[in-house]
C-alpha cells in the first residue's frame, strides 16, 4: 500500500497534494460536526465516514494507477468528492434541526428507559412467523449450499450454482422454474425480520433478565443465523453479528471491553473466510483468504465503483433517475434497467448470467446524472444519515430505539457497497422504522386488551 502512494506522489503530486488537503479539511469537519474519533459513541455518520476512508478513499489512488484511461480522472473528483459533500450534507442537517454532538453524548450516557407495553407477545408471534417462513424457504429450495460446502468442500462451481438456485434465482425477475413472490418475504426475513427479532429479543433479556425471553432468544438467533448462511452468502451472517456488537456498545453506554470487540470481530470474519477457503477456492490457506478478505473489503469497492465511471455515459448513456426509481418501478411490475446485472456482465462477459455487480452509493448517482448526480447525491446522503442520527438519539432509549439504532449502522454503512435505494429499501432503512412502529403499536393493543380482560375477571360475580 505504501508502495502504491510513493508511486502516485511521484506520477500525479498535484493530484495527491490536493486529495491530502480535502482529507485534512474533512476529517477536521468531521470531527467538528459528529466526533468521527470519540470511539465510545459511535455515531451513523461517523461509522459510515471511517469506513469509507479504508474502503473506497484510500483504495481509490490504487485503482487509479491500475486503470490508465479517460475515465480515472471524473472517479478520482467522484471520490475525493465525497470528503466534502457528506459534511456539507451533515452541516445542513444540524443547522436545519439544531443539533450538537453533545447530543450524542447525553444520549449514549442515558441508562436504558423501558415502558411497560406487553412486548413479549409480540416478539413471540414475530418469532413464529420467522421461523416459520424460514422452514417454508428450506422446503422449497432444491439443495442447502451450506450443507453442501460441508459435505463436499471446494467444488467451486457446484456451490456457486446452487448459491444462485437456492436464492437469487428465486427473485421473480428471472422468471425461471424456481421463481416465486415468496422471494420477497425470504429477502425481508434475512435483511428486517431476523436481524431486529435477534437484536429486540436479547435486548430485552438483558434489561429484565427474565428467562422467557431467553428461551425467546437463542432460538431465533440459532434459526436467524443458519438462515443467513445457509445460501453461502458471506453477508448476511456477518452483518448480524455486526449489529449485536453496536447493540451491546449502545446497550452498555459505550463500554464494551477489547476481549469482546476481538470476539466478535472474529465472528464476523469466520463465516466469510469459511466460504472463501472452502466454496470459492480450490487450494488456499486460511491466510491467503484473510488476504481475499481483505481485498474484497478494500480494493474490491473501489475498482467496481470505478467501472461505473467506465461504463457511464461512455458505454451506456445516462439514466437520469432510473436507478433512484427502480425499487417503485419493480414493487408495480414496470420495465426498470437491472444496472447491477449490467455492469457485472459489463465487466465479466462471461460470467454468470444473475451475476450481481453493486457499488459505492455514488454509483448509482453518476449512473443516473454524472458527476452533478455524485456532488448532489453527496450532500443529499450526508444531510439523511445525519437525519437518522439526529431522529435517533432524541427518542427515548428503549430496546427497540437501540435496535433500530444498531440496525441502521449497518444500513448505512452498506453504502459503501451499495445505492441510496438499497440501503433504504433492501438494507431496511425505511423498513425497519415501519416494522418498528408496528411492534409499539401492536404492544400498546395487547396491552390494553390484556387489562381489560383482567378486569372483567376482577368484577364478574360469583355464583
Amino acid at each position: 500500500m505504501f508502495d502504491v502512494f510513493g508511486e502516485f506522489i511521484h506520477e500525479y503530486p498535484g493530484i495527491f497534494v490536493l486529495s491530502v488537503q480535502v482529507f485534512i479539511a474533512s476529517v477536521w469537519a468531521m470531527q467538528h460536526l459528529t466526533g468521527i474519533f470519540t470511539i465510545r459513541q459511535f455515531t451513523i455518520p461517523a461509522v459510515f465516514y471511517l469506513t469509507y476512508l479504508l474502503m473506497i478513499f484510500f483504495p481509490s489512488f490504487w485503482v487509479y494507477l491500475d486503470r490508465p484511461g479517460p475515465f480515472r480522472d471524473s472517479f478520482i473528483i467522484g471520490v475525493v468528492s465525497v470528503l466534502v459533500t457528506v459534511p456539507l450534507g451533515i452541516f445542513f442537517a444540524n443547522m436545519v434541526f439544531g443539533f450538537s454532538k453533545k447530543e450524542v453524548t447525553v444520549y449514549f450516557k442515558a441508562p436504558v428507559d423501558e415502558t411497560d407495553d406487553d412486548m413479549y407477545t409480540i416478539h413471540l408471534i414475530l418469532a413464529v412467523i420467522a421461523v416459520g417462513s424460514a422452514v417454508i424457504y428450506f422446503i422449497r429450495v432444491p439443495s442447502i449450499p451450506l450443507i453442501q460446502m460441508i459435505s463436499n468442500p471446494g467444488e467451486v462451481l457446484a456451490l456457486t450454482l446452487a448459491r444462485e438456485e437456492s436464492f437469487k434465482l428465486l427473485d421473480p425477475r428471472w422468471g425461471g422454474e424456481a421463481s416465486t413472490n415468496m422471494f420477497y418475504l425470504f429477502l425481508f426475513l434475512r435483511t428486517l425480520l431476523f436481524p431486529v427479532i435477534i437484536l429486540s429479543t436479547m435486548g430485552y433479556y438483558l434489561y429484565t433478565r427474565k428467562r422467557k425471553w431467553l428461551v425467546l432468544f437463542l432460538p431465533t438467533l440459532l434459526v436467524g443465523c443458519f438462515y443467513a448462511a445457509s445460501s453461502l452468502s458471506r453477508a448476511p451472517i456477518s452483518a448480524i453479528f455486526m449489529r449485536v456488537f453496536f447493540f451491546l456498545h449502545l446497550f452498555n453506554r459505550g463500554h464494551v471491553s477489547r476481549k469482546t470487540m476481538i470476539f466478535f470481530v472474529g465472528l464476523m470474519l469466520t463465516f466469510p473466510l469459511l466460504v472463501t477457503v472452502f466454496a470459492y477456492s480450490t487450494d488456499i490457506s486460511v491466510w491467503d483468504g484473510l488476504g481475499a478478505i481483505g481485498t474484497r473489503l478494500t480494493y474490491t469497492p473501489a475498482l467496481d465503483l470505478y467501472y461505473y465511471f467506465e461504463i457511464f455515459p461512455s458505454n451506456h448513456e445516462y439514466l437520469y433517475g432510473h436507478t433512484l426509481v427502480k425499487p417503485f418501478l419493480k414493487l408495480f411490475g414496470a420495465e426498470y434497467f437491472y444496472i447491477e446485472n449490467y455492469v457485472h456482465l459489463y465487466i465479466s462477459p462471461n460470467g454468470i448470467e444473475s451475476g450481481h455487480a453493486n457499488a459505492a452509493f455514488i454509483s448509482n448517482f453518476h449512473a443516473d446524472f454524472g458527476l452533478f448526480g455524485v456532488l448532489m447525491g453527496g450532500i443529499f446522503t450526508g444531510a439523511f444519515m445525519q437525519m437518522l442520527q439526529i431522529y435517533l438519539s432524541r427518542q427515548r432509549k428503549t430496546v427497540l430505539n437501540i435496535g433500530v439504532y444498531s440496525f441502521i449502522i449497518y444500513a448505512i454503512w452498506a453504502l459503501n457497497f451499495g445505492s441510496i435505494t438499497s440501503v433504504l429499501f433492501v438494507n431496511g432503512v425505511i423498513p425497519v422504522l415501519i416494522l418498528v412502529w408496528m411492534i409499539r403499536f401492536s404492544s400498546r393493543i395487547v396491552k390494553t386488551f390484556s387489562l381489560q380482560t383482567r378486569q372483567k375477571i376482577y368484577v364478574m360475580p360469583l355464583r
